[in-house]
């Protein structure tokens, strides 16, 4: 079982939160750029622990390995 993906509190993410990054050291790839302080909006998970996520700023799809080394702040949705 795959585990959920969690904000810095431990709060599982929901399809359609909005997170800060806090950390975005390594995360770049072809498409987009990824910098502390970018907030992405949660679109889901994939399998092996991958989140899937929209790039607020450049309106791209970025799937991040979500294998508790990124560190996410939560800023929506917080139930």
């Amino acid at each position: 079982m795959e585990q959920p993906i969690v904000d810095l509190k431990g709060r599982n993410l929901v399809i359609g939160d909005l997170v800060i990054l806090a950390e975005a050291n390594e995360l770049d790839n072809e498409q987009t750029q990824h910098d502390s302080g970018d907030i992405l909006q949660f679109i889901g998970g994939d399998i092996d622990n991958i989140g899937c996520f929209i790039h607020c700023k450049y309106n791209t799809r970025t799937d991040i390995f979500a294998d508790r080394t990124l560190k996410i702040k939560m800023i929506k949705n917080e139930s």
